[in-house]
């Protein structure tokens, strides 16, 4: 309905609590503009009526509530696929889920810096799979109650996930447990538990055993006061500048967007933004704001050779 209408801001209405099959999919799809979503009712959804609602809408920092109960197949397949504002996270309250329910559902939302508690105890065929799939802010692991998995239910559940750190072993800097399932004897089903682990940032990656301990990572965390930070990095041949600025919400509470300005050598470079974080991660630390009322704007410039020591940035709101 508004698919790829970049300049779209505020969504309308949506009031309806009785849903059919594929209703809102692609409803928002690419609306990069788009900062608050509309409240959705419903409690009894249809198969694939939110599939892709939300996807790529970049300046989208909190998803709706979802309080339904009674799930359909793909009813919240990449829901927010892309979302890479999204800070925040909805309660997901069902206990009985239903086939790709989940699916893609969070993949790629790269601010997201925490998992909703997962409380669902009877599980369907990839229900989960790819949930937080290149979540890289995601630092800890939520609890997996069920006991008797179903066909493929976790498969590249946290692919890329690299902020999440495991290891099969107990040592100084992997401390906390963690098991699928949380308690109890569990039972697998094939590819249950395949890849759940890929591409993530610990010593242990790929497919957990189901009924053994693993053990997460501290993760260390930092406190930023108000104003400008500034990081270096070298990987590869290339040379990459970090401004970090924390800033107060009130400073740009009713503006349109944020613009950075980067300056060189008398040059200045422009970048426009709607997004905001409460939550960065760095070199496998967490930064976050010291206040609840400062958010964090990050810019990163990259170069062929080290120009860090030349450049400054600016922040300003319009």
């Amino acid at each position: 309905m508004f698919e790829e209408c970049s300049g779209l801001t505020e969504a309308p209405v949506l009031p309806a609590t009785t849903l059919a099959d594929s209703c809102y999919s692609n409803m928002f799809y690419d609306c990069s503009s788009l900062t608050e979503a509309p409240e959705l009712p419903a409690t009894t959804l249809a198969s694939f009526c939110y599939i892709d609602m939300f996807y790529g809408c970049s300046s989208l920092t909190k998803a709706p509530a979802l309080p339904a109960t009674t799930l359909a197949d793909s009813c919240y397949s990449n829901m927010f696929e892309n979302c890479t504002g999204l800070t925040e996270a909805p309660e997901l309250p069902a206990t009985t889920l239903a086939e790709f329910c989940y699916y893609d559902m969070f993949y790629g939302c790269s601010s997201l810096t925490e998992a909703p508690a997962l409380p669902a105890t009877t599980l369907e065929y990839s229900c989960y799979s790819n949930m937080f799939g290149d979540c890289t802010s995601l630092t800890e692991i939520p609890t997996l109650p069920a006991t008797t998995l179903a066909e493929s239910c976790y498969n590249y559940m946290f692919f890329g996930c690299t902020g999440i750190k495991l290891s099969a072993t107990q040592t100084e800097d992997y401390t906390i447990e963690y098991r699928v399932p949380a308690s109890g004897e569990g039972t697998i089903s094939d590819n249950a538990l395949t890849n759940m682990f890929m591409n993530t940032g610990g010593i242990f990656t790929g497919t957990p055993d189901i009924n053994k301990i693993y053990y997460m990572k501290k993760v260390e965390s930092t406190a930023l006061a108000d104003g400008e930070f500034k990081q270096t990095a070298k990987s590869m041949d290339k040379y990459y500048t970090r401004f970090v600025f924390v800033v107060p919400k009130s400073n740009f509470e009713g503006k349109g967007k944020a613009k950075f300005t980067v300056h060189y050598n008398g040059i200045d470079y422009s970048f426009d933004t709607n997004t905001y974080y409460t939550g960065v991660i760095s070199n496998g630390i967490t930064y976050t704001p010291e206040s609840e009322k400062s958010a964090i704007f990050v810019v990163t410039v990259s170069s062929s050779f080290d120009i860090s020591a030349d450049l400054t940035c600016t922040l300003d709101f319009e």
